[in-house]
Order: C-alpha cells, then structure tokens, then sequence
C-alpha cells in the first residue's frame, strides 16, 4: 500500500477509537444512552460481564486504541516502535473484536447481495461500452432476470425493504462499525507496506494460493444450501410449500447465496490475475493495476467481520439458539456458515496478497534501476572485449 493509505489507516483507527472512548463514557454517565446501547445485540463480552464492566473496558481500549493507533501512524512515517507496543496492538485489536455489538453477520448478508447486484451492473454497463456485443446480450439477460424476479417470484418490495431494514440497523452499524475499523485499522497498519518478513510472515506467503483457497471454499456450503431452492428439496428453508406461497422469501434466499457466491469469487482474485490488473473488457480501466489497497482494505475489514461474527456464532450455535442443541445439529450449521474459518483465512489471503504485490513492485522497481545502466555495462564489455582481440591480433602480426 503507498504511504497515502498507510498513514490515513491508522488515523481512521484513531477516530474510531475515540468514538468507542465517547461510547463508553455515555454508557458509564447517561442511563438513557446507557439503556438505548443496552437494547443492542450484546456482544460476546457483554454476555460474560456486568454492561457497566464491559464499558470501562471499551474505555480503557478507546483511550490505548487512541494511542497505539497514533504510535502506528508514526511508524507509517518511518518512525520505529517498541515490542510492547505491538503486543498493546493485539490486545486492542482482540478487546475491540470481542466488544462489537453481535448480530452483525446477517447485516452483512444483505450488505453483500446488495453488493453483488452493484458489482455485477457495473461489470455489465463496462462490458457493454468495451465490447458491446458481448454486453448488450448480457445486460438483457439481467434485465430479463429482474422483470422475471418482480412479476413472477413478487421480488418487487425487496430492495425498498431490504434498504429500508439497513436504514433502520444504521445506528447499530455504525456502533458496530467502530470496532470493526478499529482492529481493522491495526491489522493494516501493522502490515503496512507488506515488506515485513518473519517467520510467519515468510509461511503465509509460501503458502498464499492454498489459504486463498480455502477461504473461498467456505462460500460453497452456503451458496449450495440457497441453491437448492430452486429443487423440491430445499434445505436450510422452511419447506417447498412455504417457498412456492411466499416468493418473496426465495427471492432474498437466492440473493444472500448469490452474494455469498460472489464473495467467494472476489475472495479468489487474490490469487487470480483480475485481482492485480482489471480485466481489458472493462472500459475506461481495463489492463490498468488494481491499487494494492482496494482488495487488501475489503479483505481485511471483511476478515475482522467474520471472525468476531463467526465467534458469536459459533457460540449461539453451541448454546442452541439457531437449532435443537445436538452434534449432528450444530455441524450442520458450522458447515453451512463457516464464518470461524473464514474470516482468519481471509485475513492471511490478504497479507499474503499485499507481500506478492510488494515483491513484485519490488522486483519491477529494480529491473527499471538496473535497466539504463545494463546496456551501457554491455556496451562496454563488448569494446573491452574487441579492444583485447584487436591487440591480440596485432601482437601476432607483428
């Protein structure tokens, strides 16, 4: 990442900090926020302490967040920080997961089909301008799609409902959000440029292609459970009756499996060529580098996601709460949702991706330094070299 978005980070980890700190104080000093904040899904630490307990922790993490963010931007500005630091940098980054509001995996879903839809019009509309005969028979395919989903399957109040339902979650999301950015911003800041090489650094990049892999894979079961709606045998849905008399329902089914399918797909760019240069049917960017920031940002703020949302559940499952608690049960659904190995998946695939991208900077930088001054040393040698015969030469002669 360029020194631009490596010093924005960890000063947006800063903010997001200070807003925890000001959240917490509203928890510990108005009893109205207090009771508004309260009504939030808890998070995992608040289902283990007292509400007042958990806010002076997420005080205490706002206040060296605020710190420990500020240090990571001075080591973005070339500065260098202590060992101790870095272990405050974890303990952060792990507090703030664990404090974030829950329920924010379903939020997400919806964030995701959203985004699918977008990236897909979007993909379609530069397809269209580049290669129009290709784009145009792929945009009235989706605009067939859509007019089928509205008449037929009743989709027609999804999206107002579906925004409206995300406008009413906006405080939540926002609340979430700040912890989420947090442990985010660290994470980045702590990769920073992606030329750090320990040892786990060195494995993570050996082995980058298998990770991003797996990471992947997990959009499969869940994508294959929505899949099977469209059979008469649904699974993980209310039955083929309730699906036939409620269209509405299959509609948003189908979408969350199309945009968990779609994040398997980007998920997989981090090891593909489009994942470094867009393809040459966009128009306007197409054969231009992906900036190294765009996939590893997304990743990464994806990543925290799922791993702090995979832990809740992961505990509600356990606890019974999605399904009667039994191990045939509750594998099902760690199967179907994987979000517990998601997320640290998709966390290493995009530090393995930021190193690849460094190196082959790296690598691209010193072939250019050593480039104007190659011909010129070949130049000469091959004179030496003639100047060496030609006296030689001369020498028998005489």
């Amino acid at each position: 990442m360029d020194i631009r978005t490596r010093t924005t980070l960890p000063l947006l980890a800063a903010l997001c900090a200070a807003a925890i700190a000001a959240l917490s104080l509203l928890r510990l000093a108005a009893p109205v926020f207090a009771a508004w904040y309260a009504g939030l899904p808890p998070s995992l630490l608040d289902r283990v302490v007292d509400p007042f307990v958990a806010a002076v922790i997420g005080l205490l993490v706002g206040v060296v967040g605020v710190v420990v963010s500020l240090a990571l931007f001075a080591r973005a500005r070339g500065r260098e920080i202590s060992g101790a630091t870095g272990v405050v940098a974890v303990a952060v980054t792990v507090v703030a997961l664990v404090l974030a509001p829950g329920n924010a995996i379903p939020v997400a879903g919806y964030t995701f089909a959203l985004t699918a839809m977008g990236i897909v019009i979007v993909g379609t509309v530069l397809l269209a301008i580049r290669r129009p005969l290709v784009g145009i028979p792929v945009a009235a395919a989706l605009v067939a799609v859509g007019v089928y989903a509205t008449i037929r399957l009743g989709g027609e109040p999804l999206l107002p409902d579906v925004l409206a339902s995300l406008i009413d979650e906006i405080p939540q999301i926002a609340v979430t959000g700040a912890y989420l950015v947090l442990a985010a911003g660290i994470v980045l800041s702590a990769i920073g440029d992606g030329r750090g090489r320990g040892a786990v650094a060195r494995w993570v990049l050996a082995h980058r292609v298998a990770i991003t892999v797996v990471a992947a894979s997990c959009a499969a079961p869940y994508a294959f459970v929505r899949a099977t709606w469209l059979t008469p045998w649904p699974l993980f849905g209310p039955g083929a009756e309730v699906l036939a008399s409620t269209p509405d329902v299959m509609v948003i089914g189908l979408s969350l499996g199309f945009g968990m399918l779609m994040a398997g797909l980007l998920t997989l760019g981090l090891v593909l060529p489009f994942g470094e240069r867009f393809p040459r049917w966009f128009a306007g960017i197409g054969g231009r580098a992906v900036p190294v920031g765009l996939p590893v940002i997304s990743a990464m703020i994806v990543a925290v996601l799922f791993i702090a949302g995979g832990a809740e559940f992961l505990t509600s499952v356990m606890e019974g709460r999605f399904a009667p608690v039994g191990a045939a049960a509750q594998i099902e659904f760690v199967v179907v949702f994987p979000f517990w190995l998601w997320g640290p998946a998709l966390g290493l695939a995009a530090w393995g991706y930021a190193m690849n991208r460094a190196d082959r900077a790296t690598a691209e930088s010193d072939a250019a330094e050593r480039g104007p001054v190659a011909a010129p040393t070949a130049d000469a040698a091959l004179r030496s070299r003639r100047l060496y015969e030609l006296e030689l030469h001369e020498s028998r002669e005489a």
